[in-house]
């Protein structure tokens, strides 16, 4: 058995089609206004919100699938990564990348945000009186 030539990539491929990746980022994009609430960036900064002025154009960039074991039982899952730009822009501009991780129904079960907060296109809500830092976890 070779894995360049194994099945599971064909049914990866056929997966995709079916679920149309893109219309499943451009739903979760309206469905939240275009907003994301709570946003760290590399430097952890905090932000109340981030909110995108227009609908961005969405390709799929990296696709992903894999099976937790919980409790003896198999869990899959789906990962989508995306690079959001600017819609109608010729030039090679990045808003940033969203990644969705889906259940076996299609469920968003966890998101993850890279932006470009200097993008003209990303407007920045932070609250002044909230100066969070992330606190380590100690383990006991």
């Amino acid at each position: 058995m070779t894995i360049p030539n194994h099945t599971v990539w064909n049914s990866l491929s056929q997966l995709l089609d079916e679920i149309e990746p893109c219309r499943i980022a451009q739903q979760h994009l309206e469905s939240c206004n275009y907003n994301i609430q709570g946003y760290w960036d590399s430097k952890n900064q905090f932000y109340d919100r981030v909110t995108l002025l227009d609908s961005p154009t969405i390709t799929l960039v990296n696709s992903a699938i894999g099976i937790n074991q919980v409790n003896e039982k198999a869990c899959p899952w789906i990962k989508l990564e995306f690079l959001l730009a600017p819609y109608n822009n010729s030039e090679d501009e990045e808003i940033g990348e969203l990644i969705l991780v889906l259940d076996a129904q299609l469920n968003i079960i966890d998101e993850n945000w890279c932006l470009d907060l200097d993008s003209p296109v990303v407007v920045i809500s932070e609250n002044a009186e909230c100066d969070r830092q992330i606190e380590p976890i100690r383990l006991t």
